[in-house]
């Protein structure tokens, strides 16, 4: 038998935000294509999960699922496309499987039932105050606030909005920090300064989550042309990707065309966004593209 008190429902993504260019290019239309479920074991001994099952809004027999055992401090997720979860959050996750149903943006009775229907885990989440708003279609997912402590699920307070976007599938929360407490922490202080003749300034550093002393690997922004579908036709577009790192607070990942290397602009109209993938190491990879197709204009930066 599971002891309730070392199982816990450990993070919602009940209302993905919308998908992009390329999501759709690859048949993720759906932003509930992208919803997924954490379970945490809290407890010091291994979880037999085959007697385990979501009985409620959203279904899935664990003595089904590509996971059955769960080891102390592990985490497992199950989600509702397991192909397109991959696609925007990266592969390697703990995946147990796809469940049946969805998760309401609205609001949802989930529950964890044994083998008998008896509820080890049963509660209700809302999209509007005291429950976390920032996970009603902005991006958050529902993070449980203190898993150890045996929370009460259905008290809102127990449950904060993730501090990164897209939430931290099968890892516990990034917490984020700016760039004066990461230099504090790593022993440097001049954001211009390449303190470890690698290239890249300790601010950059800072943004890619690499070691501001230690030589990094080489760059892997990349600027290139890719084939997209957009608004039903495929074309070439100039795309540019990069990595930065999810803890880095006040760092917004968008990216700027020229036509000249003088005026450059961003935004709707100027650059849109293709893809971000999730890599479960703290840090996330986005592509950008222009909104002008190749040989539509002279040049392109």
């Amino acid at each position: 038998m599971i002891d309730p008190s070392d199982l816990v429902v450990s993070e919602l993504m009940y209302d993905p935000v919308a998908a992009s260019e390329g999501e759709i290019a690859e048949g993720f239309g759906d932003s509930e294509d992208f919803e997924y479920l954490e379970l945490l074991n809290t407890g010091t001994s291994p979880l037999d999960l085959t007697g385990i099952r979501l009985a409620a809004g959203v279904t899935f027999e664990f003595a089904d699922g590509a996971i059955t055992e769960l080891a102390p401090g592990a985490r497992v997720l199950v989600v509702e496309n397991a192909a397109a979860f991959e696609f925007r959050y990266g592969s390697g996750h703990p995946v147990a499987g796809q469940y049946g149903g969805k998760l309401d943006d609205s609001g949802e009775l989930v529950r964890v039932a044994d083998v008998l229907d008896v509820p080890l885990i049963e509660f209700t989440y809302g999209n509007a105050s005291p429950w976390p708003e920032e996970a009603a279609g902005e991006g958050a997912s529902l993070v449980l606030a203190d898993p150890a402590s045996a929370p009460d699920h259905d008290d809102p307070a127990s449950w904060i909005a993730s501090g990164v976007a897209g939430g931290t599938p099968g890892q516990g929360e990034v917490i984020a920090f700016d760039f004066a407490t990461w230099a504090a922490a790593e022993g440097v202080t001049n954001p211009g300064d390449d303190d470890d003749g690698d290239g890249l300034t300790n601010y950059h550093e800072f943004v890619r989550g690499t070691p501001p002393l230690e030589y990094s690997a080489p760059r892997t922004d990349t600027a290139q042309v890719e084939f997209l579908g957009v608004g039903g036709v495929t074309d070439a577009y100039p795309t540019f990707t990069f990595t930065y790192s999810l803890a880095a607070a006040g760092v917004a990942a968008s990216a700027e065309v020229s036509s000249g290397l003088v005026t450059w602009e961003g935004g709707p109209g100027s650059t849109e966004h293709v893809r971000t993938i999730y890599h479960g190491d703290g840090t996330a990879t986005t592509t950008w593209r222009s909104v002008t197709p190749v040989g539509q204009d002279s040049e392109q930066f």
